[in-house]
């Protein structure tokens, strides 16, 4: 199962071919399309802060047709122990990723991302889109 990160669905939102590539193919592919709530909660952020109020409003609307995985106390826990993995190689990400990761992980999925960092998570499958 595949989980989408924020830079591709962004960018589907604002009509990148290969996005929508990927999006389309995941759903060929693997069934439902996935993100994480923190992604959510980015993608909302972003809307809401920008100068064009539909926006929040067009987010809602693609997310509507995304399954949203939740951050759960096992994800949690998981974040912590990749945090200390992290930190104890001196090869941290940014929090919020780690987070991510650690929903994608326990999911069980892979994260479509163009985000290069996520490759320091051991353990995390990323398909690069």
């Amino acid at each position: 199962m595949t989980c989408l990160d924020t830079d591709v669905l962004i960018a589907f939102l604002r009509g990148d071919p290969a996005a929508r590539v990927a999006l389309q193919s995941a759903r060929e592919e693997e069934g439902p399309l996935r993100t994480t709530i923190l992604n959510r909660y980015e993608l909302l952020k972003g809307a809401a802060s920008s100068k064009r109020t539909e926006n929040v409003g067009v987010v809602r609307d693609m997310l509507s047709e995304v399954e949203v995985l939740a951050f759960d106390d096992d994800s949690c826990d998981a974040a912590a122990k990749l945090y200390g993995e992290l930190r104890g190689r001196g090869n941290m990400v940014n929090e919020f990723d780690l987070l991510v990761a650690a929903v994608v992980m326990r999911n069980d999925e892979t994260l479509v991302t163009r985000d290069a960092h996520f490759s320091r998570v051991d353990g995390l499958q990323v398909r690069a889109w």
